[in-house]
């Protein structure tokens, strides 16, 4: 008999390779040689993703130092390979390396992974991978944008925390970065299609998982809501139209 295993993670308890492992021994020691197993460890844009595709693909590994969700210095990673980089959001902006008494959506950031997206553009690469998935945040990408040299203002001019308690105040967004985008391209992977806002949207889907109470998801759906207006009178783009603008707390917009 031959046995495929084609397992995804258990998040925040085994890896795909885990499970394999797991799984592939307790086989093995009912059956014997009676068996034959082939295990290929799946992921699904979140946690793992570039371990499992390291299986296949003999990426050349960045190490370096960024913020975590919390503000905090830690070490992430970033894989390449030929002209491409492949950044995967749960290293350096997930919510495995938040302990859960501190999780909690309205105050995380994803700038550390743009921090490695930064890197990967610095060094030459032009072509990236984006996989969301297993985020601790909910800032519609805005932590991001600032490690890529965006600005969010208020009203009064103040520059604001790239955060998702901050979304409702946003007035006005400025680049002073020295990104050519017009050279990138950056391709995003996810699994979801749920919109921005809404009731199917980023906060009132995903949020409770990250530590939100129902007061912080009302919370954080009014500053989606809020933050793509803002996003469509500087870019022209209704963002809540894109099919998967949800995913990793509205990062897909």
């Amino acid at each position: 008999m031959r046995i495929l295993l084609v397992p995804d993670k258990f998040k925040a308890s085994l890896s795909s390779n885990e499970i394999c492992s797991i799984i592939g021994q307790q086989l093995t020691k009912e059956f014997g040689d009676s068996i034959s197993i082939e295990q290929h460890p799946m992921a699904d844009g979140g946690d793992g993703s570039l371990n499992v595709l390291s299986q296949f693909i003999p990426f050349q590994q960045t190490v370096m130092e960024v913020k975590d969700p919390l503000g905090k210095n830690c070490q992430a990673y970033y894989c390449t390979h030929d002209a491409t980089a492949y950044v995967e959001l749960a290293i350096a902006s997930g919510i495995a390396a938040i302990p859960q008494s501190y999780r909690n959506p309205r105050y995380t950031s994803t700038y550390g992974t743009g921090q490695l997206i930064k890197n990967a553009i610095d060094n030459g690469y032009k072509n990236i991978f984006l996989f969301l998935g297993g985020s601790s945040t909910n800032d519609a990408g805005t932590g991001i944008a600032s490690a890529l040299g965006y600005t969010f203002l208020n009203k009064d001019g103040s520059v604001l925390q790239a955060v998702g308690d901050n979304l409702g105040s946003i007035d006005n967004i400025q680049y002073n970065g020295d990104i050519e985008f017009n050279d990138i391209s950056i391709q995003i992977l996810c699994d979801v299609t749920n919109p921005l806002y809404g009731l199917n949207g980023a906060a009132y889907t995903f949020a409770q998982q990250k530590g939100a109470n129902q007061e912080d998801i009302e919370y954080l759906d009014k500053g989606l809501q809020s933050f793509a207006e803002v996003l469509k009178s500087y870019s022209g783009i209704e963002v809540q139209e894109f099919e998967g603008a949800g995913a990793a707390g509205g990062i897909g917009a």
